[in-house]
């Protein structure tokens, strides 16, 4: 049998014996595991190795319209529990967004009610708990500001263009990398949510041409096969 270890690329000091290891991260590289592994593992790292769920594909291969304004907003803070970043973001939103309904996917299913109703400047806020098919959701928005983790993945799988954010500290390479690669752009830590920054990034993101260069990168970046490559190499 084989032992296969996925990773996120944070340990760089402890040894891991397996025979293949995988880190689908979109910073993913193999460079880290240099030492850690034996000679004869299989490293397989980056978005290419992306283990996205069937039902983003489905939903990639349906293809992803660039809707020329914005009107639907999908919000995700991740599976943490974090009110007091989805209310600031909302504010955010409510700024500078104008008639637009946010869609804020939840972690959990009680606790999140405040958040939902009216918003400034005509918009509102709806909460979704736990969708069927989130895939399906994603494709029904114009724009995600999102937690930057496996989520990052799926939105580029689908092409939807992001703001990203880092809530905790095994982000930050990964907000780095989505601008990077041009799949997003990197509002950075809770600290750093300035309105100035936010108004700047919403205003280019309402350039349809701007979002439209976004997803095609996405597109291109993370196409939904990963799992299939995986599983090519574990049959080997």
């Amino acid at each position: 049998r084989k032992r296969v270890f996925i990773d996120d690329g944070q340990d760089r000091h402890s040894e891991t014996p397996c025979d293949v290891l995988i880190d689908h991260n979109v910073y993913g590289s193999a460079r880290p595991y240099v030492r850690r592994v034996k000679t004869g593992t299989k490293v397989l790292a980056g978005p290419r190795y992306a283990m996205t769920s069937p039902e983003f594909l489905r939903a990639r291969n349906k293809g992803f319209r660039i809707n020329p304004k914005i009107r639907k907003i999908l919000l995700s803070v991740g599976g943490g529990d974090c009110p007091d970043h989805a209310q600031k973001l909302l504010g955010l939103i409510a700024q500078n967004a104008r008639h637009v309904e946010v869609l804020f996917i939840t972690p959990r299913k009680t606790g999140w009610e405040v958040l939902e109703g009216p918003l400034p400047g005509g918009s509102f806020c709806r909460i979704v708990h736990a969708p069927p098919d989130v895939a399906a959701v994603m494709r029904s928005v114009d724009l995600a500001i999102s937690a930057t983790g496996v989520t990052c993945l799926e939105l580029a799988c689908v092409g939807l263009p992001a703001i990203y954010v880092s809530l905790a500290s095994n982000q930050d390479k990964g907000a780095r990398a989505v601008e990077t690669y041009g799949i997003g752009f990197n509002l950075g830590r809770p600290t750093g949510w300035m309105e100035m920054k936010f108004r700047k990034l919403y205003r280019m993101l309402e350039k349809p041409s701007v979002r439209g260069t976004l997803s095609q990168k996405a597109l291109k970046l993370v196409d939904g096969k990963g799992t299939t490559r995986i599983c090519r190499v574990l049959e080997i």
